[in-house]
């Protein structure tokens, strides 16, 4: 195997795990999205902090429903989201399946149990990256994924990296 710079490839297989699939979910997910919650909960502890209370002192009885429609639009806010992602591990088969491929300069190898190809890199819409993962989205909202468990060497994880960093644009 190759690893120098001119041309490179790196081998990969794995299985993923439902607590690396959630990571890669919650990382795909909208920022403001993930923020909206806490928003509507901070917003709450703001008016009940500053003292702003007349409203609800005075009558108690008419503020009550947009107090718990608030709360209640919060705590959907929290779950869905979880529950979603908990649904979509469980009814998708493919993305439990052990898979395996190969990264080089041309592009991505991917071959799964049910979802084989070979991506080239200008045919990839782009990555994004945390320390221990990338997400390699094959469109809009379809994605391959890695982590560093998946490669043989810890330095086939770091050329697989500085693959997808150098032929693909972050999202």
């Amino acid at each position: 195997m190759e690893t120098t710079l001119e041309h490179s490839s790196v081998s990969f297989e794995g299985q993923l795990t439902e607590a690396e699939f959630s990571r890669i979910q919650w990382h795909s997910t909208p920022r403001w999205l993930v923020s909206l919650p806490w928003l509507i909960l901070g917003s709450l502890v703001v008016v009940l902090l500053t003292g702003d209370l007349s409203a609800i002192v005075t009558d108690p009885l008419d503020q009550l429903p947009r107090l718990f429609i608030a709360l209640g639009l919060a705590a959907i806010l929290f779950i869905a989201p979880r529950r979603a992602i908990r649904k979509a591990w469980a009814s998708n088969a493919n993305v439990q399946a052990a898979f395996s491929g190969l990264l080089s300069d041309e592009g991505i190898e991917w071959r799964g149990a049910k979802v084989q190809g070979h991506f080239q890199w200008s045919d990839l819409y782009g990555y994004r990256a945390a320390p221990d993962f990338v997400i390699i989205y094959t469109s809009s909202n379809q994605a391959v994924w890695l982590f560093p468990r998946f490669f043989a060497k810890p330095e086939d994880w770091q050329v697989a990296v500085g693959l997808v960093t150098t032929h693909l644009k972050k999202r």
